[in-house]
């Protein structure tokens, strides 16, 4: 489970993406699809 849980994994797996990247969507998500 690692970007595809939800938006709450990623927070606890990778807190510091969310600090780096500030916007709505996540680079994870995006670079999955």
């Amino acid at each position: 489970m690692t970007g595809h849980a939800g938006p709450e994994a990623i927070i606890e797996e990778r807190p510091q993406v969310r600090a780096l990247e500030p916007a709505p969507h996540f680079p994870d998500n995006a670079g999955a699809l």
